[in-house]
């Protein structure tokens, strides 16, 4: 009986081995299988994260070409304006120098006021003018009423027109044509 028994635990034996070597090389193939799909997995996330990278990387060099884009129109606008900004100052500085000059100029002042009352026909009518004018405008019907700027105010004498030909008032109606033809004479060749 002994060696029956023993010829059983042997086969036991066999058996358990090979149980355990089935089991070993089962581990050994789940352990590749899931070694391979961690690659796999890894693989595709490297993958994923480069092509997201890429992504990521041209977004931000067109954002960044947005940016510059907007930063240099937007630089050529503050250019232009205040280029345009120069050029109106110059514009009214030579408008007030033009007109100082005229008032300074007593045979040109003379004949300017005398071109603005001709300008007018009106009929009837009075004169304001700057009380240090008076002498220059002999003959024209001047009101007693004095005005403190250069220029002239035509009035009829029935007081139903009054035209304000005061230097200042004749560059404001003008001043748009003034601008036109000043910048004509200085910016032509832009």
């Amino acid at each position: 009986m002994d060696c029956i028994y023993l010829g059983e635990i042997m086969s036991l034996e066999k058996i358990i081995r090979k149980i355990e070597e089935d089991t070993e090389k089962e581990i050994a193939e789940i352990n590749e299988r899931i070694r391979a799909q961690r690659e796999k997995l890894i693989k595709k996330a490297e993958k994923k994260a480069e092509m997201e990278k890429i992504k990521i990387i041209s977004r931000g060099k067109k954002e960044a070409e947005l940016e510059k884009q907007r930063i240099i129109s937007s630089a050529n606008v503050e250019s232009r304006r205040k280029i345009l900004n120069k050029k109106d100052q110059l514009i009214m500085k030579i408008i007030s120098e033009a007109s100082k000059k005229i008032v300074e100029n007593r045979d040109i002042y003379q004949k300017f006021l005398k071109k603005l009352i001709k300008e007018v026909e009106i009929g009837d009518y009075d004169l304001m003018i700057r009380e240090e004018d008076k002498d220059m405008l002999k003959g024209y019907p001047i009101a007693d009423e004095r005005i403190k700027e250069p220029g002239v105010i035509i009035r009829k004498k029935d007081r139903s027109l009054t035209i304000d030909n005061r230097i200042e008032k004749v560059i404001k109606r003008k001043e748009k044509d003034l601008r036109v033809g000043i910048s004509k004479i200085l910016f032509e060749s832009e």
